[in-house]
């Protein structure tokens, strides 16, 4: 699956109303890669997992400049993504500086 943007038909706004945009027309993205749920927008990016009922996630505590660069990052990723390998930790993990 690429990445695709929140939209009141996918349900995205249900389950993530918290995600910022960068503005009126550019909406938070998404994605799936095999069992993960990898959320990007403007302020950070979560990273959850399908058993996880709690909805916990990851975190990564960094956002996009732009929703071009957050899809181009979301597709990037390989099909054999693990989140460790990108820098993803529980969230509140990181300090005000970027580090764990």
């Amino acid at each position: 699956m690429t990445a695709q943007k929140f939209t009141n038909d996918n349900g995205m706004w249900d389950g993530f109303a918290g995600c910022e945009q960068w503005n009126e027309t550019d909406q938070p993205v998404f994605r799936e890669v095999g069992n993960w749920l990898i959320v990007a927008d403007r302020a950070s990016t979560g990273c959850y997992h399908d058993d996880d009922e709690e909805m916990e996630g990851l975190e990564m505590p960094f956002g996009f400049p732009t929703q071009a660069a957050a899809i181009a990052f979301l597709n990037g990723l390989p099909e054999t993504f693990t989140p460790a390998d990108y820098g993803f930790a529980p969230w509140g993990a990181y300090t005000a500086g970027g580090k764990r």
